[in-house]
């Protein structure tokens, strides 16, 4: 799944508007120094938010983390 399939399910998921997830990556990615992608930075921020996000068939976000 790519950034911005990710940043979309987000904001259907969520109600969050796009700014405001963009906003989020940048803020993980500086509490981490810069040392992730931009997907990471999703994956981590969808898992705070109780996100589900089905990455392969049967295959879960809680089974990568």
């Amino acid at each position: 799944m790519n950034s911005e399939k990710l940043i979309i399910h987000i904001v259907k998921d969520t109600g969050l508007s796009r700014g405001e997830i963009i906003e989020m990556i940048e803020q993980k990615k500086a509490s981490l120094r810069g040392k992730l992608s931009d997907a990471l930075a999703l994956f981590m921020i969808a898992k705070e938010l109780a996100v589900n996000l089905e990455l392969e068939k049967n295959r879960y976000l809680d089974d990568w983390i």
